[in-house]
């Protein structure tokens, strides 16, 4: 089996300990495998880390790419689209299974975005005219199947007008 390895993956947050051989196959299966990690290196008996909590995500020149840096494309679309994006980005690229409606309001007031006086109201109101988000709980909302499709299309919008 070799020596343990220690490897430290800096952009994306994770530490894998384990042998070489171990850390091929691991990057061979999963290469961006985000929050499933900690499932993936279980499974195999090692230990890994993952950062689940940074706002950043590495692009393909390797650097880190904020949320604002993310939304920023977004700003003059309307505010249940802004909303979907972020959510998007919380799901999809930080892997977080809900956010909280004051997490959204810290969001949109880092990227720039004109924050709803009440964001728990609008997103209520959201939930109730296009059916976008799920509570889950108090003040925890998901995006749903139809967000998703909002936010997916967007993204290709903005990928077909070279916004990436």
């Amino acid at each position: 089996m070799g020596d343990p390895l220690v490897t430290f993956d800096l952009r994306r947050g994770r530490i894998f300990i384990g042998s070489g051989e171990e850390l091929a196959k691991l990057f061979k299966l999963a290469p961006e495998m985000g929050t499933d990690a900690g499932k993936l290196a279980a499974s195999s008996g090692q230990a890994a880390v993952s950062s689940e909590g940074s706002t950043a995500v590495a692009n393909s020149n390797g650097y880190r790419t904020s949320v604002r840096d993310f939304a920023r494309r977004f700003a003059h679309r309307k505010l249940y689209e802004r909303i979907a994006i972020l959510l998007h980005y919380a799901h999809q690229i930080e892997g977080r299974s809900t956010v909280t409606s004051r997490d959204l309001s810290d969001w949109f007031g880092l990227c720039g975005f004109k924050t709803p006086v009440r964001m728990d109201k609008a997103l209520d109101n959201l939930m109730r005219q296009r059916h976008m988000v799920e509570r889950t709980g108090p003040g925890q909302w998901v995006l749903t199947a139809a967000g998703q499709n909002v936010a997916l299309d967007l993204l290709e919008s903005a990928a077909a007008d070279g916004g990436q």
